[in-house]
């Protein structure tokens, strides 16, 4: 059954393998509901309007429905604190089922009490199972899922809607009011039976559901807790607020130009259907369409500034044309509040955490909902009784409303993706630069060396003793034990360095004396003509021997040469040590390069990027020369007949380096498109961009890049390559995907692309939502067609059509 459904499924919304019959019985729910509503509302407000208020009593019931919804809550909460979320749901649906029939019998036998009930007990029951239907949504569907599916299931319920109201249109004429109400009971009892059928379709989510009671005291403490939820409760009390004025404005039309049921029944039905099918329309044409073009910040201001539009619209409209006019703004309140508004405000939900999203959404949609109609109330009292505003002067007053509708959504514009964040898996902090800001890395690399050299050399030992010595970074505590340890070796060592009696320079060295002092004047005596021409003889031959026995030796001067000016002849025996066989007197040498800094050893040094056991070292050297060593290192990188392991290592290196001149290397080495090194360069373009937050590369060197590796994943996919068994994308994420990734983050911000990366490398399907809906948020609209479909968890066949249709727009 599932694979026949999924095809027909699939032009609707894109729905996964194996939730075809959780997404058809979610719908039918819907379908059925909002059916029942329909059918229930017209009943409710025919019936209401028969009374014969006046505008003062339509205040009144908004208030006193407001008010008594918010006690009859109180009450509920105490009574069924108890229950969990499924038996919750369970009694309530067993409430509204016999309030439904217990009205109808009330109904019959009159009173004028017995309208303004319904109308309360009415709007008690729209709330309740409507926001009961997106809480299960919520429980049972991932964040990401539940976003793409809320189309489908609106247009469900659209469909019901018209339903409905078309059965009454039909049935009016024959059937008094109150009997339409036992129709709805109908619709509502089929509706239960798809929702069960959907809790069973979904076993592994269906215990959230029932996890721990419903508590709203809980409810409003995570809504103080939260300015996030703090705005979205503000949100939801204008746009009820604003609501709740145009439906006054419009009941007082209808009141007035309708007074016999009959009529009016027929009037309000078929308004009704003509609400529902526009609004299924913009539903099913436009609203998804512009929700995903917008985005879901932008599309939040559809809805007000449309209907600010329309309330203003009266001022130029003649007194005989107020009903058509409130009809009008009606019409387009409903119709915006069924697609976008709706759609919307649930999307507001998805990035709050499920345990929080429960507790804070019920609290929202029983109270804080009310809220907005009792505000509504007063201002109608206060401008409609007291002041004697007509209906089109209460436009001023709606007006007022939707524009502090508008400052509500700027704030929550501000705080939406911050909310993504938030629920995002910590971002895990980057262990290079840890080491980089906070530890003595260098420190203990000299330490390493003077532990290495204690057995080798006391020459060696010595002078990795004055290295470390001279560390500003170094705690007082290893300051004074290496300090002790300088005095044993200090005379022997300098003895061999400088050719001299341990007694000359020994009484001259207190213990107190500064090592960089000490240093000072080593290097001045190193610096001397005499000595050059006096050691050019010996280190001569020591640069040249072959023998093993003598590698200590050569230790010893590629140490000591690092210590003279770049100039002194005695440091043209260095090229002759970076060539060495021996790792150690390499090592040695690069470090001695790396003071030197001539330009003419770096052909020397480059190549040492391909021995692992000095490979740090002479990255080290090159990161040492700066940008001398650039041009060098360009070449090496693009040179296909180099060593690969050097090619490899020269993107970290120039990353590394950090100037303007480093990151044009990595993106002309970018463009070439070179596979070999690719995946290298990829990662140190996006090292370099988090180690240098202030340079910015250029849109036209870096998308075109991006836009490459997107269309080698839509050819994949479009071959049915995406995936292991055509259901899912990947068991992990592969290379191009976290190439694209990276590439993304040289243009957009680069920490929020790189919690996405960790979220959507970390498998799990809620990981992936929330990483995509934070790309979402911060890519534009271009970046973001191009790129979501490559990454979203789509169906094989779904994912082929989209690559198809990307690979086409792409050319």
């Amino acid at each position: 059954m599932n694979g026949r459904l999924r095809p027909v499924l699939n032009r609707v919304s894109p729905v996964r393998p194996g939730e075809e019959r959780l997404a058809g019985f979610l719908c039918a729910h819907f379908f059925f509901l909002m059916a029942a509503i329909y059918v229930s509302k017209v009943s409710k407000t025919s019936l209401f309007l028969g009374l014969g208020l006046t505008k003062t009593s339509l205040p009144l019931v908004y208030f006193i429905s407001a008010v008594l919804s918010g006690l009859f809550a109180a009450w509920n909460t105490k009574k069924i604190r108890a229950l969990d979320r499924r038996a919750y749901i369970a009694w309530s649906q067993l409430f509204f089922a016999v309030g439904t029939v217990a009205f109808w019998l009330l109904f019959g036998l009159g009173g004028r009490l017995v309208p303004a009930l319904y109308w309360f007990w009415f709007e008690l029951f729209v709330l309740a199972s409507v926001s009961q239907f997106w809480v299960v949504v919520g429980s049972i569907c991932e964040p990401r899922r539940a976003k793409q599916l809320v189309g489908f299931f609106v247009g469900g319920g659209l469909a019901g809607g018209i339903a409905g109201s078309v059965l009454v249109v039909l049935l009016s004429s024959r059937l008094p009011a109150r009997h339409l109400i036992l129709l709805g009971l109908v619709f509502y009892l089929i509706a239960m039976t798809f929702i069960r059928a959907a809790l069973r379709s979904a076993p592994g989510r269906e215990e959230e559901l029932g996890a721990g009671p419903v508590n709203y005291s809980d409810g409003f403490r995570t809504l103080a807790a939260s300015p996030y939820l703090r705005l979205l409760s503000g949100l939801i009390i204008v746009a009820l607020a604003a609501s709740t004025m145009i439906d006054f404005q419009f009941n007082w039309a209808v009141k007035n130009a309708f007074p016999l049921e009959a009529r009016r029944t027929d009037f309000l039905a078929a308004f009704s259907v003509g609400v529902l099918v526009v609004s299924w329309i913009l539903n099913s044409v436009f609203a998804h369409r512009a929700i995903q073009a917008l985005g879901v910040r932008a599309a939040l201001f559809v809805t007000p500034l449309i209907l600010a539009l329309g309330s203003a619209a009266v001022f130029i409209i003649p007194a005989a044309g107020i009903t058509a006019w409130a009809v009008l703004v009606k019409g387009s309140d409903k119709a915006l509040t069924h697609t976008f508004f709706q759609a919307t405000k649930q999307l507001l939900y998805l990035p709050l955490p499920e345990e929080v999203k429960v507790k804070a959404k019920m609290t929202i949609d029983i109270f804080v909902s009310k809220c907005g109609e009792a505000l509504a109330s007063l201002l109608q009292v206060v401008f409609a009784v007291i002041l004697a505003f007509d209906a089109a002067r209460m436009s001023f007053v709606t007006i007022g409303i939707i524009g502090l509708w508008l400052v509500i959504l700027v704030r929550i514009g501000r705080n939406y993706l911050p909310a993504i964040r938030a629920n995002l898996v910590p971002s895990r902090p980057d262990a290079e630069r840890l080491v980089r800001e906070q530890a003595r890395a260098d420190t203990a690399k000299r330490l390493v060396d003077l532990l290495e050299s204690r057995e080798r050399s006391s020459v060696l030992y010595a002078y990795n003793l004055f290295d470390l010595l001279k560390a500003e970074r170094m705690t007082p505590e290893l300051r004074q034990i290496l300090s002790e340890k300088s005095a044993a070796v200090r005379a022997s060592a300098l003895d061999t360095l400088l050719d001299l009696d341990s007694e000359m320079l020994g009484p001259e060295w207190a213990e107190g004396e500064d090592p960089a002092a000490l240093d000072v004047i080593v290097r001045e005596v190193l610096a001397l003509d005499s000595y050059q021409d006096v050691m050019r003889r010996p280190f001569g031959e020591v640069a040249a021997s072959a023998s093993p026995a003598r590698e200590v030796d050569q230790m010893e001067l590629a140490k000591v040469l690092g210590l003279m000016p770049a100039g002194a002849p005695l440091t043209d025996y260095l090229p002759r040590l970076l060539k060495h066989e021996s790792p150690g007197v390499v090592h040695y040498a690069l470090e001695s390069a790396a003071r030197l800094k001539k330009r003419d050893w770096l052909p020397l040094i480059v190549p040492h990027l391909g021995h692992p056991a000095v490979r740090d070292r002479a990255a080290e050297t090159l990161e040492a020369y700066g940008d001398r060593a650039v041009p060098d290192l360009r070449d090496w990188m693009a040179d296909f007949r180099a060593d690969l392991h050097v090619r490899r290592s020269v993107p970290g290196v120039l990353a590394s380096i950090g100037t303007s001149r480093a990151a044009e290397a990595l993106v002309r080495q970018l463009r070439r498109r070179d596979p070999d090194v690719a995946e290298a360069v990829i990662e140190a373009l996006f090292k370099f961009r988090d180690r240098r937050a202030g340079h910015r590369f250029r849109e036209r060197d870096i998308k075109p890049e991006i836009l490459h590796f997107v269309r080698e994943a839509c050819r994949a996919a479009a071959a049915g390559t995406s995936g292991k068994d055509g259901g899912e994308i990947r068991a992990s994420p592969a290379a191009g995907y976290r190439q694209i990734f990276l590439l993304l983050g040289l243009l957009y911000p680069p920490e929020d692309v790189g919690r996405a990366l960790q979220n959507y490398a970390e498998g799990t399907k809620w990981a992936v939502d929330y990483a995509l809906e934070l790309l979402e948020a911060v890519l534009p609209k271009k970046m973001k067609d191009a790129v979501l479909p490559v990454l979203e968890d789509a169906p094989a066949d779904v994912k082929a059509r989209s690559a198809r249709r990307i690979l086409k727009t792409l050319g």
